[in-house]
């Protein structure tokens, strides 16, 4: 702890930090130079609170190559979560696969591939529902990648118009950079491979209803695959239609019938689209329909 307070007490004081020029294209170089200025970085890295302290030494251990560093801080990340927020615990769970792979070093982009399949595969079978769900929501969003790349760039590039760096500016750019290759190296891959594993875990089903006055519903319905008994069902009803949205499965994944309805005109709905106007009612329309044909067995719903 004392060591721990000295680091607090003296980063970023005096702490300056040399970036030599390396165009943001060549990866190769860019890795390299990443991994010398994360190894500076620690050397004298300490934080205002330990858990934001472990949440950049993490990253900066996996820039520099210390794999088993890298996953001792998440491990104690995770212990120190729990006393944060013992309500809502982030899951860091995504980034131990990705760390793991690393620590096995694949040969190329389809080793990487196979390997971080089998930890993902391997890890997630022993997960409950509400578990496992609650993982999903570590992995990185696959339409982010491009705003993570402009983000890094734009970093670099100011850094590279300096002759210094401040501690600071130091450990934005190396915890920048690793947002970038934990995104780019995980987030495709993960995608499949989380619908995959809501597909071994649940039924999914979306159709199109028919409610009074002639009007189409796109309705989706996701449970948990083996119900027989009528479950209670927890209804979302949104404008934003999206069939390959994670959140679909909320509801299953916590003992629900998770019914999905998109308003009028979205979706597989043929109608004409009225944002707000119709919501109300049509939404009453699908709360009667719920429990006509979502009861027992499960699988009519």
């Amino acid at each position: 702890m004392a060591l721990l307070c000295l680091f607090i007490t003296h980063f970023g004081l005096a702490q300056q930090f040399s970036l030599p020029h390396v165009a943001a294209n060549d990866r190769t170089s860019v890795d390299r130079q990443m991994n010398l200025l994360a190894a500076d970085v620690m050397k004298t890295y300490g934080d205002k609170t330990k858990k934001d302290f472990l949440e950049n030494e993490f990253k900066l251990q996996l820039l520099n190559g210390k794999y088993q560093g890298s996953l001792e801080m998440l491990s104690a990340l995770n212990s120190v979560s729990v006393l944060v927020s013992p309500y809502k615990i982030p899951s860091y769970l995504a980034h131990e696969l990705f760390v793991k792979t690393k620590m096995a070093q694949p040969s190329d982009s389809a080793a990487f591939e196979k390997t971080y399949t089998t930890l993902f595969n391997t890890t997630f079978e022993k997960l409950d529902d509400r578990s496992a769900y609650r993982g999903y929501g570590s992995f990185p969003n696959y339409y982010g990648i491009d705003v993570l790349k402009d983000r890094f760039q734009n970093d670099l590039s100011a850094a590279q118009k300096k002759d210094k760096l401040t501690a600071t500016e130091a450990l934005s750019l190396c915890t920048s950079y690793y947002d970038l290759l934990f995104s780019q190296q995980t987030a495709a891959i993960a995608r499949s491979l989380i619908v995959a594993d809501c597909n071994r875990r649940y039924t999914f089903k979306s159709q199109l209803i028919s409610i009074p006055n002639g009007i189409h519903i796109n309705v989706i319905t996701a449970l948990k695959k083996g119900i027989t008994r009528p479950l209670p069902a927890a209804l979302e009803y949104t404008i934003y239609a999206d069939s390959t949205d994670i959140r679909l499965f909320a509801p299953a994944a916590y003992g629900y019938a998770a019914v999905t309805a998109y308003s009028r005109g979205k979706g597989l709905s043929p109608d004409e689209i009225v944002p707000y106007e119709h919501d109300g009612k049509d939404a009453n329309a699908i709360i009667t329909w719920i429990p006509t044909r979502c009861s027992a067995p499960m699988s009519s719903c």
